[in-house]
């Protein structure tokens, strides 16, 4: 299954505005995470584009535990260029509160992207894009990883969600919000973003085949 086939759709969001490549931004998570994307290689025309949006939950023998030992799992991306059947480049990578106590008290904080190669996780849910919208969503990840961190507002989910729904066009999947308290919210958090696959293989004829549970372990990449 292939997504968008154009980025036209990007244009509308300022937020989502490509970056230029040449020109690496001056935060250091994230000209690391420029740097990585270095390793993708524009020109092959038989190459296959893919991103997967993956939902680690706190506590796998209840999938719909919040928060397991004060640990709210985590919601990340996987970017792939498939070059040949036995050779491929993957990044993975998520976005963090700098601080993490402090995002407690509601408010926006700083927010850094965190290399989560080797990551184990529990469901994923994966789409194939063409190379002109992929180097693109990658622009876009960097841009969109500048905004403040807010647990109820703008998270792990929100942000992952965000890049993966630009490569599903139309098919979009809806995002749901934190319900205040963030430990007996259902929306916006990886939980919930795991129930929200669950019912997408249950009835969703589209995504269904796209989508994955199980003990996944993310693909191991260099810096």
């Amino acid at each position: 299954m292939a997504g968008c086939t154009s980025t036209r759709h990007l244009q509308s969001d300022s937020e989502f505005t490509s970056i230029n490549s040449s020109a690496p931004p001056k935060r250091p998570d994230l000209h690391d995470l420029h740097s990585r994307f270095q390793q993708f290689k524009k020109g092959d025309t038989s190459s296959i584009y893919e991103i997967k949006l993956c939902a680690d939950v706190p506590y796998d023998k209840n999938p719909s535990k919040v928060v397991y030992k004060k640990e709210p799992g985590h919601v990340f991306l996987i970017f792939s260029q498939s070059v040949s059947a036995d050779v491929s480049v993957s990044q993975v990578f998520g976005y963090y509160p700098v601080r993490p106590a402090t995002v407690i008290f509601g408010k926006n904080v700083k927010s850094q992207i965190r290399n989560n190669s080797g990551r184990i996780y529990d469901a994923e849910i994966s789409v194939k894009v063409n190379q002109e919208l992929f180097f693109a969503l990658l622009d876009s990840s960097i841009m969109l990883a500048g905004r403040k961190y807010n647990l109820n507002k703008f998270n792990c989910y929100d942000y992952g969600l965000g890049i993966f729904n630009r490569a599903a066009c139309t098919q979009v999947i809806p995002i749901q919000y934190v319900k205040f308290p963030f430990i007996w919210g259902k929306g916006g958090s990886p939980t919930g973003l795991y129930s929200q696959l669950k019912l997408f293989k249950e009835k969703d004829s589209f995504w269904g085949p796209h989508i994955q549970f199980g003990q996944f372990k993310a693909p191991v990449t260099s810096n």
